[in-house]
This record gives structure tokens, C-alpha cells and sequence, in this order.
């Protein structure tokens, strides 16, 4: 049996379609087709501050190894290092909430905990061409988070919809999804 895929495209261009073979595009996976297109430019001025959603982000969470760390291999002074424990996952989602505009709502058993779920996912793998002639392996850690935030500054959280948040967003990370709840 074959199987089917769902892609999202968020777009400020209307997308080509044209280049999709026949074989790829199947049958349509609801009534208004695949693919579909649906502006949400509307909805997106709707949003205010002290609004409240349901979202959804792949990201890949890192930070930054720092110059003053001495007790680390030179090599990888500078770069980006995934962040494994869930407890760093969230704090680094409630960073970037700080800088986007939101800030994550917590439990109603526990104020301290947030209501947010951060689930590893499979590794995801790219390549940067670093010379003409070489390219370098690239890996990602994948962590799918699911929660409830609150809009802090609408402007701020509208350029993140559009956007994204967290690095890897040419490789599929970063994109916002939200629901009323």
C-alpha cells in the first residue's frame, strides 16, 4: 500500500506546484485537495497580546559554546551543541519565547512547571558546502514541542509565525504552529 505525506509550505510566494510529479501529488486528502492553498494573512492580524494557543514547533534547541569554556576541545569553541536534557529543551523554548513575543503557560497542578511537552525525535542530517569542492555533514537533534503559550507582544509573535524560531530552519526546523484553544 502506498503511503502519503502531508507537506506544509508557508509562503509569502504563491508555491509552484508544477515541479511536483503526477506520481507525487496523489489523490486529495480533504475537500478542498492537495495541494491546497490558504492565506492567513487575516488571522494572523487577529492576533493580540494576552491571546492564548495551542502550538506545536519542531526545533532544534542548541546554544553556543563559548570562548571563556576552557574545558573544551578547542574544536569546538564557537559552535552549536544540541541541548539533550529536557529541563535545558524547555528553558531554551522559554528564551525564545522572551525574545518572540510569548511566554509558555504552566501547569495548573505546579505554577513553577510549564505546560509543555518537549519529545526527541530522530536525528535529522544535512550538508553545507563549505569549499567549491567539499561539503561538511551536518546533524541535527529534533525535538518536537507541544504546549499551551500566551501572547506577549503581538507584533513580535507574528514576525516568529512568519519566520520561525531557533536555528536549522533551512532544514525544516523552526516553524510555528498554532490552534485557538
Amino acid at each position: 500500500m502506498p503511503w502519503l505525506v502531508r507537506l506544509l509550505v508557508q509562503s509569502r510566494e504563491q508555491p509552484d506546484w508544477s515541479h511536483i510529479p503526477d506520481r507525487m501529488s496523489g489523490p486529495a486528502l480533504d475537500e478542498r485537495g492537495n495541494p491546497a492553498l490558504r492565506r492567513i494573512d487575516d488571522e494572523y492580524a487577529r492576533i493580540r497580546s494576552d491571546m492564548q494557543f495551542l502550538f506545536r514547533l519542531l526545533a532544534n534547541p542548541t546554544r553556543r559554546l563559548s570562548n571563556r569554556s576552557s574545558a573544551r576541545d578547542d574544536r569546538l569553541l564557537g559552535k552549536r551543541v544540541a541541548l539533550l536534557r529536557e529541563e535545558e529543551q524547555i528553558a531554551w523554548l522559554a528564551h525564545k519565547g522572551e525574545q518572540h513575543g510569548f511566554r509558555l503557560l504552566s501547569t495548573s497542578v505546579n505554577p513553577e512547571a510549564p505546560a509543555v511537552q518537549a519529545a526527541k525525535q530522530a536525528d535529522e542530517h544535512g550538508w553545507r558546502k563549505v569549499t567549491q569542492t567539499q561539503t561538511m555533514h551536518l546533524t541535527f537533534g529534533a525535538v518536537l514541542f507541544t504546549g499551551y503559550l500566551k501572547v506577549t507582544d503581538a507584533d513580535r509573535f507574528r514576525t516568529a509565525l512568519e519566520h520561525g524560531i531557533g536555528s536549522g530552519k533551512a532544514f525544516g526546523f523552526g516553524l510555528l504552529s498554532i490552534a485557538a484553544q
